[in-house]
């Protein structure tokens, strides 16, 4: 029991490292900070994404890409990059300029006017955002005009992603603690991403490199969908439930169907204005860094850490 409880600690210690290196990195990137999957049925299919720059410089957008992965068994290839027989365009690359505090939207010409309209760029076709929630999207830094040439020169590590390729959710991640519903046989959830509005929470200002499962806040592994394995407080993201009218009529009340439940309705507006509520405060972290660290063990951090011997830790919330 004890070596457990040890394990559980090196590995919050482990966290909190990662997070205090984050804090003091000084990035230069957008990040993700809106991932939206609503409804998908024929013809509408609701995807949105968004882009914002964190920084106080101007962010070439033309050094950026996306590229999608499928971690399915059917996939072609393995990793980023890779493609279903249905998946269509695998890569885009962006454009433009990104001013400080701004961001850029990206939707899809068969999702619904409410998003085509909030949009800056609307994807025709097959594109890089026709996905479901099991596939990954991620943002990518580095020259090249395909997906296999921009993966070479970053060696396929992300700026920032929304799921991975490498590991097959089911029908969609579990995020912040949010299972979503039940399966059909009640023996896993569902997940949220998709059905949900996924924010970044305020603080968050650099990507996660791809490294989706401490982005989304695992805190038991495997991280699958079996029970509860995120949790709020570890994550980096915040989910929101699809909201509608009900009857899809605007003299009704809002209603929604649960965070990973599939809306009633098409129109997006309401969950368009659960997106402008975003916002981005470095000054609201909520990370708690490491301020002093001893130990005396004769292996640092090994079994005796917070044990019984005299290691020492000393936390702080800036």
């Amino acid at each position: 029991m004890k070596k457990y409880i040890n394990e559980i600690k090196i590995a919050n210690l482990k966290k909190i490292l990662i997070l205090f290196t984050v804090s003091l990195g000084i990035c230069g990137d957008p990040i993700i900070n809106i991932w939206y999957i609503g409804i998908r049925e024929n013809p509408i299919y609701n995807h949105y994404i968004e882009i914002y720059n964190p920084t106080d410089e101007v962010i070439d957008l033309s050094q950026y890409a996306f590229i999608k992965g499928h971690a399915q068994s059917s996939a072609i290839g393995h990793g980023w990059g890779n493609e279903l027989s249905n998946s269509g365009v695998s890569f885009y690359r962006l454009s433009g300029s990104l001013f400080p505090g701004t961001s850029i939207g990206f939707s899809r010409d068969v999702s619904h006017e409410s998003l085509q309209n909030t949009a800056d760029v609307v994807f025709e076709d097959e594109c890089v955002l026709s996905v479901s929630g099991d596939d990954a999207v991620g943002l990518f830094k580095g020259a090249g005009e395909t997906a296999e040439e921009v993966l070479s020169a970053c060696d396929s590590i992300p700026v920032d992603a929304v799921g991975t390729p490498y590991s097959d959710p089911g029908q969609s991640w579990q995020v912040s603690g949010e299972v979503g519903p039940p399966n059909s046989t009640n023996t896993s959830f569902y997940g949220v991403t998709r059905f949900a509005v996924l924010m970044r929470k305020p603080h968050i200002g650099t990507g996660n490199a791809g490294n989706w499962d401490f982005s989304r806040g695992c805190v038991v592994y495997p991280c699958t969908n079996d029970s509860v394995t995120t949790s709020y407080q570890a994550s980096e993201w915040e989910v929101y439930p699809c909201y509608f009218y009900d009857g899809c009529n605007v003299a009704n009340s809002i209603i929604t169907n649960g965070a990973g439940a599939e809306p009633d309705c098409p129109d997006a507006s309401l969950d368009i204005d659960s997106m402008a509520t975003y916002y981005y405060d470095p000054n609201a972290s909520e990370i708690v860094v490491l301020n002093e660290f001893l130990a005396s063990s004769t292996d640092c951090c090994g079994a005796e850490l917070f044990g019984e011997g005299v290691d020492f830790i000393e936390l702080y919330n800036p």
